[in-house]
């Protein structure tokens, strides 16, 4: 029994937010249809990710630890099952967010420049994701359109993109200077032990 308790304790923070989405899905489907539903799908995911959890932590655990499989295939179907649920309610979650919408009609003065608003963004998202130095091109890119927009010499639909891109950059930037700044650390450490008996 006290496993069981633990294994619901482990699942909790997936159970409220998944109960939460629910609840608000239903108040809400009859006003914003397309993102309700989205919120249900989403929060199905996470109570199906709990419950993976906690059976996998009951059974699969179990089944390693006799020898039936392997604890790589153990690790293997967690991974895979975890990633899979993870990405599908996340995703869900953010196009909830803007199902729906539709833009706000803006002036575009005569000559403005097109916005480069999704390169900045893709190049945002790469640098937290994968490569921090595009964050510098991403940032620097941002400020100008955004400036330019101000400007009204550059379509200013693009503001969103370029926000949210200038944003990402700014963080990868932040992180790769924290990591930098914690391999400095962990290397003067390292050098500063002694290795003598």
């Amino acid at each position: 029994m006290p496993a069981v308790f633990g294994n619901f304790l482990a699942i909790f923070p997936l159970i409220v937010p998944a109960l939460i989405g629910i609840v608000l899905g239903c108040a809400f489907m009859s006003r914003y249809r397309k993102p309700a539903i989205m919120v249900i799908i989403a929060s199905v995911l996470l109570l199906l990710q709990g419950a993976f959890m906690m059976l996998a932590n009951m059974f699969l655990v179990r089944l390693a630890s006799d020898g039936v499989i392997t604890w790589e295939t153990y690790s293997l179907i967690a991974s895979t099952v975890h990633f899979i649920l993870g990405i599908g309610s996340s995703g869900l979650l953010l196009a909830a967010v803007f199902a729906g919408r539709t833009a706000p009609a803006v002036e575009v003065a005569p000559g403005a420049r097109p916005h480069r608003g999704a390169p900045i963004l893709v190049m945002g998202i790469l640098s937290v994701a994968i490569f921090a130095p595009l964050g510098v091109i991403a940032m620097v890119l941002g400020i100008r359109d955004l400036a330019a927009m101000e400007a009204g010499t550059m379509d200013p639909r693009g503001r969103p993109q370029t926000t949210a891109g200038m944003v990402l950059g700014i963080i990868a930037i932040v992180l790769m200077v924290l990591a930098l700044i914690g391999v400095v650390l962990f290397l003067y450490t390292l050098s500063a032990t002694s290795w003598m008996p």
